[in-house]
């Protein structure tokens, strides 16, 4: 009986200690922290109407060990390559621009070199001009973290 109390209780422990999240911000307030302490960003360029990225968003942006490693040693960022509003980025604006029946802000395409693929991670420089690495559709917390670690590494 004070096995199974003890089990129960360490899975409702388990269950109500959340990891931290991933600290996303937005290109604006990221740009603003890094002048004061600058890191490489680490973007993650999305659709909503993706289901990958959704997938990466409920599994490996979870994992406790790809959140802290993210969080030690990036900037991270959500862009949603289809936002309407204009994104200011290094002092230039970019607009959206509609693209047949659909339409991406041209920030989004810049970045990716007209490649419209999702999800797709950027890792970019601290002061904001090169994109350094792009990582290409789901990735599993494992494989993810093996890549940003490997880039770090070589830089």
């Amino acid at each position: 009986m004070k096995t199974t109390f003890f089990v129960v209780a360490l899975c409702a422990l388990g269950s109500c200690a959340e990891a931290q999240p991933i600290a996303w911000t937005t290109l604006e307030k990221a740009q603003a922290l890094n002048r004061a302490a600058p890191k490489k960003y680490l973007v993650d360029v999305y659709t909503d109407w993706c289901v990958y990225c959704r997938k990466m968003d409920q599994t490996t942006f979870r994992h406790p060990g790809l959140v802290e490693f993210i969080n030690a040693n990036y900037r991270p960022v959500k862009f949603n390559a289809e936002q309407r509003a204009d994104a200011h980025w290094n002092a230039e604006v970019y607009a959206y621009q509609t693209y047949g029946y659909r339409g991406f802000n041209q920030l989004a395409v810049h970045w990716l070199r007209g490649q419209m693929a999702f999800p797709t991670l950027l890792v970019i420089s601290a002061d904001g001009q090169t994109v350094e690495k792009r990582v290409l559709g789901f990735q599993t917390a494992e494989a993810l973290k093996r890549q940003l670690k490997r880039q770090l590494s070589d830089n």
